[in-house]
């Protein structure tokens, strides 16, 4: 069972008691969180929430976890799943800021919302630093941001939202790629900020 990030009207105590009830009725062998921030993550745990994995956005152009959720799942041993590893296509090279010229269908038609998550000057330029690396090492940008994603020990499991079964070759592929050097932490500073690693 997944609980969705709780109403701010909804006490933490109140929902923890809910859910420990789900628990010891049988109703569920276990008790998930999905987009909770750090804060809240923490505010539910101390509540007594008998959560045993968070679900978190986690990618190149979103990686606000890494300074809030992830320290927090660490400190308390809970799980971390994370999803849209490839940014819902964005870092797919696919998208200007020109929000209309979105392509009819896309994720980004479908739900609007996720152009105000991505759609930043320096986040397109990340986008553009992956295809110009993927493409000097002859490895579909998928397979490498997909790679970097997996390639982060605090994350246990990552869902690569496969909608085609080539989707899915991709993510089998990024998992042999992830302990290459191309998946590197060096790597990732290289395609975030375009200098290489120590350079000022």
């Amino acid at each position: 069972m997944s609980a969705k990030q709780a109403a701010r009207c909804t006490p933490h105590t109140e929902s923890a008691a809910a859910l420990q009830a789900v628990l010891a009725g049988g109703r569920a062998p276990a008790v998930g969180c999905s987009n909770y921030p750090a804060g809240e993550l923490s505010l539910a745990l101390e509540a007594g929430a008998p959560f045993s994995v968070i679900e978190s956005n986690y990618n190149l152009a979103a990686r606000e976890i890494e300074t809030g959720v992830i320290p927090v799942a660490r400190r308390t041993g809970i799980g971390l799943i994370t999803y849209s590893p490839l940014a819902a296509g964005f870092l797919m090279g696919k998208y200007t800021l020109d929000r209309g010229a979105i392509p009819k269908g896309s994720r980004f038609d479908v739900i609007p919302g996720h152009a105000d998550t991505y759609f930043k000057p320096e986040n397109f330029a990340a986008a553009a630093r992956l295809q110009n690396v993927a493409a000097e090492a002859n490895v579909p940008a998928a397979q490498l941001a997909t790679a970097w994603v997996l390639r982060n020990t605090a994350v246990d499991v990552v869902l690569p939202g496969a909608r085609e079964t080539t989707h899915l070759d991709n993510a089998l592929a990024a998992a042999r790629l992830a302990n290459s050097d191309l998946a590197s932490p060096g790597t990732r500073e290289r395609v975030m900020t375009g200098k290489e690693p120590g350079q000022l």
